[in-house]
């Protein structure tokens, strides 16, 4: 699957809508996309439901924008259904600080009553 990210306003949260592996190689774009498009405290919905694997830089991008949503306010939720992705961010102890979710409509409703 090839890399793709890309961003839209929806319900007024950021959903940075993420397919493909998020690695080195690409864990870049991730951020550069959440960087330039996210204004806090509007909430941060990654939308990482195609995305089959993330290693350590892909973590790397969402513990920055969690910190930042912790400085400037809003919240930050993650969509994923990959057991993988959820159990590296539930091992890393990451599911304190994101919203883990299984559904946008779910993550977008988490990050409005957080």
């Amino acid at each position: 699957m090839e890399f793709a990210v890309s961003s839209e306003i929806i319900s007024g949260a950021l959903v940075v809508s993420v397919r493909g592996d998020v690695d080195l190689a690409t864990a870049g774009r991730m951020d550069s996309e959440i960087l330039v498009s996210w204004q806090p405290p509007q909430p941060l919905v990654v939308d990482a439901s195609d995305v089959p694997f993330m290693d350590s830089t892909g973590l790397g991008v969402l513990i920055k924008a969690a910190e930042r949503a912790s400085h400037l306010g809003g919240s930050v939720a993650i969509v994923t259904n990959a057991e993988r992705v959820r159990k590296v961010l539930t091992i890393t102890g990451l599911d304190s600080f994101i919203l883990i979710a299984q559904s946008l409509e779910e993550a977008l409703l988490a990050t409005k009553l957080a």
